[in-house]
């Protein structure tokens, strides 16, 4: 900071760790002026990773992610790309990251636009396997 000269700062983020939140206390001690906090991106990851254990969104998460999965087979993907293609603007398929919290939006969000395609598609996939 004093390379680049205090006066271009006016604030300081970081994630939340424990050490980083005692270089804030440093920080505010030897610069009043200067605001330190956390990351609102990383606490909202952390908040949908705690969401998202609950057993009934952790349930559609996995429900979706087989979703997903099913179609990005090789074969099933292609129907579903060829269909979407077709009907303009529905949304590719996403699966989530671990470490980016709206990918879990994202994937859920895929395939609900999705869903009367993933219905349709997967039960006649379905009925024409062998059993």
């Amino acid at each position: 900071m004093n390379e680049y000269g205090l006066e271009k700062f006016t604030s300081v983020v970081t994630d939340n760790a424990p050490n980083l939140k005692a270089a804030w206390d440093i920080l505010r001690e030897k610069y009043p002026k200067i605001l330190t906090m956390g990351c609102s991106a990383h606490a909202l990851h952390l908040l949908t990773k705690d969401v998202m254990a609950f057993p009934e969104f952790k349930r559609i998460l996995e429900q979706a992610k087989v979703v997903v999965k099913f179609f990005r087979k090789q074969s099933p993907g292609a129907i579903l790309e060829d269909i979407q293609e077709k009907r303009n603007g529905t949304s590719a398929l996403e699966m989530p990251c671990d470490t980016r919290w709206a990918s879990t939006m994202r994937c859920i969000s895929s395939v609900l636009k999705n869903k009367t395609l993933s219905r349709s598609r997967s039960s006649r996939l379905t009925k024409r396997r062998p059993h």
